[in-house]
């Protein structure tokens, strides 16, 4: 899972015109699936808050930089943004969908240590070693950029993508609404569940954010497999909440304050909603501390190959 988490960071910072998620992309035996689309967030205050604070210092500068050297540029080109996994730790594939410059990406991937490349039909598969000395997997055309750290996992998605493997029935039903969505199946040989006494007989979480008006609306639910546990499991977690969030003279506190969660079944629900100027500030002053850092970092070292780089 900890690709899933650095995919929605980079999903957050890069993806500004992604498209909903297709169910054709992704495998009948994903077990976890993120997916970011961005279509309601362009014109959005968010996005035009980000882009006058210096929570992003030269980030037009650096995406330009991008486009020149690997031929996309995340804030014009991309439309899709998706990650889909087992389960099994550290697996998944991502897919990025949009426009590419196939040459100039193999140009780059060519500078790359162990770059190698094979032909699959019409595909050609690159892999290379990147940071830390993890091997990846590629796949472009100009519409499509995919990749995994596991050449197997890249296999079985563009089998999928071929309809030679079964695709996604029925996504979720967070995956048609606007914003940012993350589903877990529990119930997935793959997946694991946290060790926390409400995820003992858990099917499936899903997690949605998105924007409206000037907030930022959060909503989760899990399905506990239990009545009784997730009434239980409900009134805890508002009582903890209400003690966590003691501080009355802060606002984002006192929005937090404000969450609903509740039992419905089976199910546990959660709502919020904080405003985007209390996000911004907090960014800001957590910034300002030290604690954050924002941004689409491209440090871009080209080297000939007579250098053996």
């Amino acid at each position: 899972m900890k690709l899933a988490a650095l995919t929605l960071v980079a999903a957050a910072r890069l993806a500004l015109n992604a498209a909903a998620l297709n169910p054709a992309d992704v495998s009948a035996s994903a077990g976890w699936i993120v997916h970011h689309d961005q279509e309601s967030f362009v014109g959005g205050r968010l996005l035009a808050e980000l882009k006058k604070s210096d929570l992003v210092p030269d980030q037009q500068e650096k995406l330009a930089s991008m486009k020149e050297h690997f031929g996309f540029n995340p804030e014009t080109d991309l439309t899709g943004v998706t990650l889909y996994g087992s389960g099994e730790a550290d697996h998944g594939v991502l897919i990025l969908r949009g426009k590419f410059d196939v040459a100039k990406l193999r140009s780059a991937a060519v500078l790359a240590q162990d770059f190698k490349s094979v032909k699959q039909g019409d595909r050609e598969i690159w892999s290379f070693t990147a940071d830390k000395g993890k091997t990846i997997s590629a796949v472009a055309t100009p519409t499509l950029l995919i990749g995994s750290s596991y050449p197997e996992d890249l296999a079985a998605s563009l089998l999928v993508l071929d309809k030679k493997s079964p695709s996604l029935a029925t996504p979720p039903p967070s995956a048609k609404q606007p914003g940012l969505f993350a589903w877990v199946n529990f119930t997935a040989s793959g997946v694991k569940r946290p060790d926390f006494l409400a995820f003992r007989n858990a099917r499936e979480l899903t997690v949605h954010l998105r924007e409206e008006g000037d907030s930022i609306l959060v909503s989760a639910q899990l399905d506990t497999g239990n009545a009784e546990g997730a009434k239980n499991m409900a009134m805890f977690s508002q009582g903890l909440l209400g003690m966590a969030a003691s501080d009355t003279g802060n606002p984002l506190i006192a929005e937090i304050r404000k969450t609903k969660i509740q039992a419905v079944g089976e199910n546990i629900t959660l709502e919020s909603a904080i405003t985007i100027e209390h996000l911004k500030e907090l960014a800001l002053q957590s910034k300002k501390e030290g604690k954050l850092k924002v941004g689409a970092d491209v440090n871009i070292e080209v080297k000939s190959k007579e250098e053996g780089k």
